[in-house]
């Protein structure tokens, strides 16, 4: 878990600045990337369970959504593409991975 942001990187609604949420997801990302990458090169199906059960076997720390939101991330940035093959079961099929 990650302190709450100082009075400093709060704006006027207590929400954090845009530069401390992009410095906490590019911390997350850098622990979550590389195993996330290596779970859809051995898995082409898989829950996103799936996804979360492996990263806890590699004894990564991380919040329940990290795993999911590094997943898109990933995709933005064109490292692996995904289909949703059931959304209500969070289940996946990867495409390729680069």
């Amino acid at each position: 878990m990650t302190d709450p942001p100082d009075d400093d990187e709060m704006d006027l609604w207590g929400w954090a600045d845009r530069s401390s949420q992009q410095e906490n997801l590019d911390r997350v990302a850098s622990k979550l990337s590389g195993p996330i990458l290596a779970f859809c090169r051995q898995r082409r199906d898989f829950h996103m369970e799936d996804l979360r059960d492996y990263l806890r076997a590699q004894s990564v720390n991380f919040a329940p959504d990290s795993p999911s939101r590094i997943l898109r991330q990933l995709r933005l940035e064109g490292a692996v593409d995904y289909e949703i093959t059931n959304r209500r079961q969070s289940a996946y099929r990867v495409l390729v991975v680069r």
